[in-house]
């Protein structure tokens, strides 16, 4: 039901001249700048829905923002984003084959803050980062974040995971395992 709502609301959307781009399997980004999460991705959800997912530092961004492969545009062209490269030293590979040192992940928004996008996975450099990942059509060579910022975790200098809906907190270790199990 919620899915249906969702397709009526993106239709209702185009219908009346407002491009949009598909962000993953549950989000919708319009020309307006709204950005229609249409359902909350359980961990399994993320785990299905992700290429690879793992563990690393954000070691380099950045985001010129003059055009080309740098902005995310609608078909319209009513709306161009700037795009933040994110540079990911790998640590450990949780779910799926990758085997390069570092990975581009791809975000909207611009380094300053002054354009973001709801609900965006917001990265910063330092950062030690869980991410669930898929390859972007858009950005070619680069992952995006399934879920937008769900699909993100922040692993705290205490070994500490915490993400959009797990506030509290858990041990690294606990959340490789769930992970892991998952993943069979």
């Amino acid at each position: 039901m919620l899915m249906l709502f969702a397709m009526i609301t993106v239709s209702l959307l185009l219908s009346y001249g407002i491009g949009n781009i598909s962000l993953g399997k549950s989000q919708q980004q319009t020309g307006t700048g709204m950005v229609f999460d249409s359902v909350d991705l359980s961990l399994k959800d993320l785990v299905n829905d992700s290429k690879i997912i793992v563990l690393g530092n954000v070691v380099d961004q950045n985001s010129n923002g003059t055009g080309g492969e740098d902005q995310v545009g609608v078909p319209n062209n009513l709306m161009q984003v700037p795009l933040i490269r994110n540079a990911i030293q790998v640590e450990e590979v949780i779910k799926g084959n990758y085997t390069d040192k570092t990975i581009d992940v791809a975000t909207e928004g611009d380094l300053t803050g002054h354009i973001s996008m709801e609900g965006n996975a917001r990265l910063y450099k330092g950062e030690r980062v869980i991410l669930f990942l898929y390859p972007e059509k858009i950005y070619a060579g680069k992952y995006s974040v399934t879920g937008m910022e769900q699909g993100k975790y922040h692993v705290d200098s205490n070994g500490q995971v915490r993400g959009k809906f797990m506030q509290n907190g858990t041990s690294l270790t606990s959340f490789e395992a769930t992970i892991q199990k998952l993943t069979r």
